[in-house]
């Protein structure tokens, strides 16, 4: 009996150490899980904080852009209003060349007849004593109209300038 008892206490022995062996393998089994775990999460740890810092300087430059398209709009309105301000101006000056073009002209006004006249006077006294010949009157009063007539198209010459340059 004692043999058997023996056998039997080997047998335990046995079975034990043989648990102990797998319950030891199982614990390092684990062990070996949770290191790969560990490395897995720290990968992924960084990769995600890579990221966090890719957003971020995409986020700087995103707010670096916005930064610097607000100063272009607000220069660009700077010079729209400028722009605008000089095409008042021009409009202005347009409609007072205008205005000059289409007043009367001068050889239409009292002082052009005074000077038409004293010369026609004069003409006519020489046509009485000479009896002279009406075309010459006729040709200076010519010459005088053509004379007014190319200050007029230089006035409207220049108004033409004017519109192009505001256009």
């Amino acid at each position: 009996m004692e043999i058997q008892q023996m056998k039997a206490q080997a047998r335990e022995e046995k079975a034990r150490k043989q648990l102990e062996r797998s319950r030891l393998a199982k614990e390092k089994m684990a062990r070996e899980e949770a290191v790969r775990e560990k490395i897995e999460l720290e990968k992924r740890l960084r990769y995600y904080e890579e990221e966090a810092q890719r957003a971020n300087e995409a986020l700087m430059k995103s707010e670096e852009m916005a930064d610097l398209l607000s100063e272009k709009v607000h220069a660009t309105e700077q010079e729209a209003a400028m722009l605008v301000t000089k095409a008042q101006e021009a409009e202005k000056e347009i409609e007072r060349a205008r205005q000059a073009a289409f007043k009367v002209p001068s050889f239409v006004g009292s002082d052009w007849g005074m000077r038409v006249g004293r010369r026609a006077r004069r003409k006519k006294k020489s046509w009485n004593s000479k009896r002279g010949k009406p075309k010459i009157w006729l040709e200076e009063c010519t010459r005088m109209q053509r004379n007014e007539r190319t200050k007029l198209r230089c006035c409207e010459a220049d108004c033409s300038k004017l519109e192009k340059q505001r256009d």
